[in-house]
């Protein structure tokens, strides 16, 4: 995302470098200057135990998302699902169907 404040061209945008040392992030970038904004997804308090609770149903169980799978990573191990990343409302709704 590009755009001016004042005399400044401001951008937000995924970081240039050290995106795998920082886990999730942003670069703020205002004129010369830049700053890694960094943040994390928390789960719910009840995610896991949710998750363990629908194991003995037999239930396929997994996260379909439209962020990067990397962003992905620490819920996946958390709730011991699979994730899977970059996927559009309409390819989750496919991948819905194809479940049932």
């Amino acid at each position: 995302m590009f755009s001016r404040h004042g005399h400044e061209d401001v951008s937000l945008a995924r970081p240039r470098s050290l995106i795998n040392l920082f886990g999730l992030a942003s670069e703020y970038r205002r004129g010369d200057h830049a700053t890694l904004l960094s943040f994390a997804d928390a789960l719910r308090p009840d995610a896991i135990d949710v998750v363990g609770d629908l194991r003995p149903d037999g239930l396929a169980i997994l996260i379909a998302s439209g962020d990067r799978p990397e962003a992905l990573e620490d819920v996946a191990r958390a709730t011991g699902t699979t994730a899977i990343g970059h996927l559009r409302p309409a390819d989750k709704l496919a991948l819905i169907e194809r479940q049932k």
